[in-house]
This record gives C-alpha cells, sequence and structure tokens, in this order.
C-alpha cells in the first residue's frame, strides 16, 4: 500500500511539475507576442516616443529600441528591424532594467569592485573626452589646401600606363615557336595565350588591364613601356619564364587637377593638423607632470620612440 501510495504521489508530482512547464510556455509565450504586437504596432504609427513597455517607474520607448538597433552592423539591422527582431530587443531591454533594479537592492554601487571599475570607466571617458576637446576645432583652410596643393604638384600625377597582354611559357625556345605561329597569322594573340600561356591570364587571353610603373617586376615593365600599341616584344625572360608581350593601349602622365584631389586633402591635412596638436599637448604635459620609471627597462628607447611614428602618409591617387 506504501508503495502505491508513493507511485500515485510521484504521478502526481510529475503532473503538477508538467503542468507548471505548460503554464510557464504559455505565459512567456503569450508575453513575448503581446510584444511583439506592441512593437509592431509602435512601428506603424511611427513614434519615437511612444511607450512601448515600464518596468516599475521607468519607461522604454520605441527611440530606445531604435537606438539599440542603429549600433548594429548593417545585416544584424536588417534581421533585427524586423517585428520579431524589434520584440527581441525589447525583452532585451526590459531584462537589463530589471538588472538595475536587482542591482540597486543589493547596494552594488557599494561593493569595493564596483566602485573599482567605476573608477577605471571615468578615467577612460575623461580622457577620451579630453581628446575631443582638444581637437574638436582643428580645420584646415581653403588657402592652406591650395597652396599645399601648388607646392606639391608632382605628388598629384596620375603616371603613365600601359594596357597589355602576355603569353608566359617556360622555356625560350617554345616562345620562339610561338612568335612565329602569330608572325605567321596562324593564330591570333589571344588565341595563342588560350592554348600556350601558363599565367592565370590566359582566361583573359592574357589581359593583364592598364597598370603603371612599379607593378610588375622590372624585366617585364621595361619591355611593356618601351613598345608601342599593337606592337609584340621579342620573348622576354624574368623569374616567372619566358614572356610574350603586347601593348594595347598607352595612357601618358596626367596632372590631377586642385577639384580631382581637394577632398582627399582636405581629410590628410586635417589629420596631419591633429596629429601634430596630439604630439604637441603630450610633449607638454610630459614637461608638466614628472614621470619617473621604477624599471629603466620598461623605457622606451628615444631612437625607438622615433621609429614607432607613423610614416608620413602618401596621397591618395584616387
Amino acid at each position: 500500500m506504501k508503495i502505491l501510495g508513493g507511485s500515485l504521489m510521484f504521478k502526481k508530482s510529475r503532473i503538477i511539475n508538467l503542468l507548471t512547464v505548460v503554464f510557464l510556455g504559455i505565459f512567456l509565450f503569450t508575453s513575448f507576442s503581446f510584444a511583439q504586437e506592441v512593437v509592431s504596432a509602435d512601428q506603424e504609427k511611427v513614434d519615437p516616443e511612444m511607450v512601448l513597455a515600464r518596468v516599475g517607474d521607468s519607461e522604454i520607448k520605441i527611440k530606445d529600441v531604435d537606438a539599440v538597433i542603429s549600433t548594429l552592423d548593417p545585416q544584424q539591422q536588417m534581421m533585427f528591424s524586423t517585428q520579431y527582431g524589434r520584440a527581441k530587443v525589447l525583452e532585451e531591454l526590459i531584462n537589463k532594467e530589471l538588472f538595475y533594479r536587482y542591482a540597486q537592492e543589493e547596494k552594488i554601487e557599494e561593493d569595493e569592485l564596483f566602485i573599482k571599475d567605476l573608477e577605471n570607466v571615468k578615467r577612460s571617458l575623461m580622457t577620451n573626452h579630453a581628446l575631443r576637446l582638444l581637437l574638436k576645432d582643428v580645420t584646415v583652410t581653403e588657402e592652406e589646401v591650395k597652396a599645399y596643393y601648388e607646392e606639391n604638384k608632382d605628388k598629384f600625377v596620375e603616371p603613365e600606363q600601359v594596357r597589355a597582354s602576355h603569353i608566359l611559357v617556360e622555356s625560350e625556345d617554345m616562345a620562339i615557336e610561338i612568335l612565329a605561329e602569330l608572325e605567321g597569322n596562324e593564330l591570333t594573340f589571344a588565341e595563342a595565350a588560350k592554348k600556350y600561356s601558363t599565367c592565370p591570364s590566359k582566361e583573359q587571353s592574357g589581359d593583364l588591364g592598364l597598370f603603371s610603373r612599379g607593378q610588375m617586376v622590372p624585366e617585364f615593365e621595361n619591355a611593356a613601356f618601351g613598345l608601342e600599341v599593337g606592337q609584340i616584344s621579342e620573348p622576354v625572360k624574368t623569374q616567372y619564364g619566358w614572356h610574350i608581350i603586347k601593348v594595347f593601349e598607352k595612357k601618358p602622365a596626367v596632372q590631377k587637377s586642385l577639384d580631382e584631389v581637394r577632398g582627399t586633402l582636405y581629410e590628410q591635412m586635417t589629420s596631419d593638423k591633429r596629429y601634430k596638436l596630439y604630439n604637441d599637448t603630450l610633449e607638454s604635459l610630459r614637461g608638466k607632470y614628472p614621470i619617473e620609471y621604477m624599471n629603466k627597462e620598461e623605457e622606451v628607447p628615444a631612437e625607438k620612440e622615433e621609429a614607432d611614428k607613423p610614416a608620413e602618409k602618401q596621397e591618395k591617387s584616387e
């Protein structure tokens, strides 16, 4: 009888647990569905001040959900801008508010570790804010941009370019045989490239597109820039093998106008000014506040510090 009673009690307990789980599931589903409906309804009204939920006396508004979504990358923004996604964000904001209240109840602000972390955050925010204040008024005038352009015109030249195709083979003898076929009009250059070349460019009939000096190995480059449009080279040896080169287009060097480079110059010169102001201020502060290294091994040698400075930026060609 005791065994039977225990069995009945066990079954009753399982039933109660099951009902509890089912009830909790229904409650959570209903709650989440309601949140979806609220967010969806609010989206249609597009009122950023509309309240989506209250936790105690705190309000969570449409603009709060939007603020979270705006911090995400574009792909995540698309995902969380849906009805389901916005409801998930709302629930997360509610959860954060609940834990904030829990933290208040537990007097977290009096915890020693919290006080230390808060001080670190404060120092970091103050440092970043000071830097923003220092650099926020740095500007570059149109006159400065014009003067820099005139003094450095040689830096804003679109270099000479050629458009060439090539056929790459392993031996000079093979290259000479292919040249003979080309001269005898047995194959076009494109056909020969597809048939014989070992370079992946064979899929584009050997076309390498436009390139300027410094982009190819010297032997290839010298041969290509020395050809006239339509001319085919003798076999050229490089570290990759033997090349037959044909030039299809030549573009002379072109001086870029101020209008073409103005945007790049404003960006570069503003960045340079900010960097100089930062370093000048830092140097001044190092003279104002004494620094003492307790371990000389941790002190950066002057020559290393100089080497770590970023190299002068090269002007963008675009």
